[in-house]
């Protein structure tokens, strides 16, 4: 004899229910059920932002609006932004995430902004223009103390690396590569040298007899391009 199954009883009432129904014995029992437990739930609180009543379940706020309003207001920003910066008795250290030159990177309204323009607007109440930067005094571009920041034009910036010794003014005949030649790795003393100076000579010379620049890219095992360039003396131009 095959066992008789046991029997469900409704969660609501009690009463024995039919095998293939989840929880209750019928719509009445669960829209009864579903007012009990809504009777049982905390009462509603207001939203942290407009104070309007909130979902019992969420946590401070009423909507992704309210929510997204009260983390941006100057106070939010300024308690977030601090919380990043490490401060000493000289530069303050930027200890979120940096960018490639160093300079720390804070996100703001989904966008990425500079710290040192941050911590200036901060601490000024001044949004800086565009077309100005935020330069530092310190140079510790990680630096996002107010009173190491001042305002200047791209111009003033480079002037002011350059006064501070920090970049290379030298250019045209003043370049290194002009005054001393000899110290540039050019031709097979190159690490990425594909070919040498004799062969180099091979090809102006086989060119200049009528071989085919693609028969001597097989044979060399170089691409075209390079031979075209070697031949026609764009490349290698040290080599007579």
């Amino acid at each position: 004899m095959v066992a008789d199954k046991p029997t469900k009883i409704c969660e609501q009432c009690g009463k024995p229910r039919q095998p293939w129904t989840l929880r209750y014995c019928s719509y009445a029992c669960r829209g009864l059920a579903v007012k009990r437990a809504n009777s049982l739930r905390p009462p509603s609180r207001p939203c942290e932002h407009c104070g309007a009543q909130r979902h019992p379940n969420s946590v401070h706020f009423c909507s992704k609006t309210c929510e997204f309003a009260a983390r941006n207001t100057p106070a939010a920003i300024a308690t977030r932004f601090w919380s990043k910066v490490k401060k000493t008795d000289g530069c303050w250290l930027w200890r979120g995430s940096l960018n490639a030159q160093g300079y720390g990177n804070f996100g703001h309204r989904g966008q990425a902004r500079l710290a040192n323009r941050v911590s200036y607007e901060l601490a000024t109440g001044q949004i800086p223009p565009d077309g100005l930067d935020v330069c530092h005094q310190c140079d510790v571009p990680a630096c996002v103390n107010p009173d190491h920041l001042f305002l200047g034009t791209r111009a003033d910036n480079v002037n002011d690396m350059l006064r501070k010794g920090r970049g290379n003014p030298a250019r045209g005949d003043q370049s290194g590569a002009r005054k001393h030649p000899e110290c540039l790795r050019r031709g097979e003393t190159s690490g990425m040298a594909k070919l040498t100076d004799d062969i180099v000579r091979i090809i102006r010379a086989e060119y200049a007899s009528g071989a085919t620049i693609l028969g001597m890219s097989k044979r060399f095992g170089v691409a075209r391009t390079t031979i075209r360039e070697v031949a026609m003396r764009r490349a290698w131009k040290h080599i007579s």
